[in-house]
């Protein structure tokens, strides 16, 4: 576990880091500078340093998100406000891309901001593969429910797992059913087997 400084802010990023598996970030507004736990900078490709950081979207960001992050910065700088979720692309080994899921609110009276970063680039890449096959009606995360219930995933357990309602759940097999023209899961499963949509 990263070793905590004086300051009570940086204990609590060693620990929502340690309990989460995020890397998490305060942003100083007035100065531009982030101090980031060592998860941070390991999610984002960067040396581990003690220093705040500046040049984050230039080291980190990749080129096809860029503009957006400058944008972002921009607004943070005129004014703290809480930003909403978002997914951006960063720099990996060589061609390689990885994604990082953000979130960032303000802290201090608005001259920091405070934020967490988590790498979701294996659920991309999942995604990527589920709708993989250019001639399937179904979503990436409709084949990933078809799959569940394939194998004997009950609503609740797809719902659990997924980390949504099982009303969500319940509509994505309305949906399942309506592309594939049948009328209950077990024919989905059968016909989305038929056609190669799920193995």
């Amino acid at each position: 576990m990263e070793q905590p400084s004086a300051d009570p802010r940086d204990v609590l990023l060693c620990v929502a880091t340690s309990l989460g598996d995020i890397g998490t970030f305060r942003w100083d507004l007035a100065a531009d500078e982030m101090r980031m736990s060592d998860r941070a900078r390991v999610i984002l490709g960067m040396r581990a340093e003690a220093a705040p950081t500046t040049c984050v979207i230039e080291t980190a960001v990749h080129p096809d998100d860029r503009a957006r992050a400058f944008e972002l910065r921009e607004r943070s700088l005129a004014a703290a406000a809480e930003v909403p979720a978002a997914e951006w692309q960063i720099l990996g080994d060589g061609d390689s891309i990885r994604w990082v899921a953000m979130k960032m609110v303000p802290a201090r009276g608005g001259v920091e901001m405070v934020g967490a970063l988590l790498d979701v680039t294996e659920r991309h890449e999942r995604e990527r593969r589920l709708g993989a096959a250019a001639d399937s009606p179904l979503t990436a995360r409709e084949t990933e429910v078809l799959q569940m219930a394939s194998h004997g995933g009950s609503s609740a357990t797809i719902a659990e797992r997924l980390v949504i309602s099982t009303s969500t759940v319940k509509t994505h097999f309305e949906h399942i059913y309506a592309k594939l023209g049948v009328a209950d899961r077990a024919g989905a499963v059968a016909e989305a087997l038929r056609r190669g949509l799920i193995k």
